[in-house]
């Protein structure tokens, strides 16, 4: 029996990694999409009413509260079901356990990029690591902050993450990697997921599970 114990564990974990994966890959398939019919433009970043993440999610005290909250995102009429948001691994009691990485368009809301019906902002991300602006800045080819799809040219579509399993619903919406620094330096933790390794997305739609490497 203990030596069917790993082998159970092994097969429990596959089997919520594959759910996982394909929960990721229909949340990038609606970001295409919404950008698709929004001239482009890509939907912030944020959990906010205008965001990708509406506050519906945002710690509920039930389901049926979620279900009922009318606030569930840019990206509700595209995905149409609460069990997308959360990975069956997810901490308890967290409706959404997904987040974008900051480079697409997370952050500071940028006017233009969702919810055409809503009053923009009109203000630009001031990074939190010099105090510049990258709204539409590249590094050779790359555009660092993302507002269009036809910003992204290099690297690719197949190699530009998107959607990441924190495992909980994330503080700040967003995964951060400070890299203007003159050296690297984390801002949201790896997250260990799906032993020691994590699920994300791409912006062409295929999903990816990473190893984590470490001493």
């Amino acid at each position: 029996m203990a030596l069917l114990v790993p082998v159970l564990r092994s097969a429990r974990e596959q089997g919520q990694r594959v759910v996982c994966l394909s929960n990721l890959r229909q949340l990038t398939l609606a970001w295409v999409a919404y950008a698709e019919e929004h001239d482009g433009k890509i939907v912030f970043g944020g959990g906010t009413i205008e965001g990708w993440l509406g506050q519906a999610f945002i710690l509920p005290k039930s389901r049926s509260e979620l279900i009922e909250n009318p606030y569930k995102g840019a990206l509700w009429p595209y995905v149409q079901d609460i069990d997308v948001y959360r990975c069956p691994r997810g901490r308890a009691g967290h409706a959404a356990t997904y987040s974008t990485v900051v480079a697409v368009n997370g952050g500071v809301l940028v006017e233009g990029t969702h919810f055409p019906e809503r009053e923009p902002l009109g203000i630009g991300l001031i990074t939190p690591w010099e105090g510049e602006e990258v709204f539409g800045k590249r590094v050779g080819r790359t555009v660092l902050r993302l507002t269009r799809l036809t910003d992204i040219v290099s690297p690719g579509a197949a190699q530009r993450a998107v959607f990441m399993d924190m495992g909980q619903t994330p503080a700040g919406n967003n995964f951060y990697v400070y890299y203007l620094y003159p050296r690297w330096k984390w801002h949201s933790a790896p997250p260990i997921r799906h032993a020691d390794g994590t699920t994300l997305s791409m912006a062409d739609g295929h999903v990816e599970y990473w190893k984590w490497k470490g001493d």
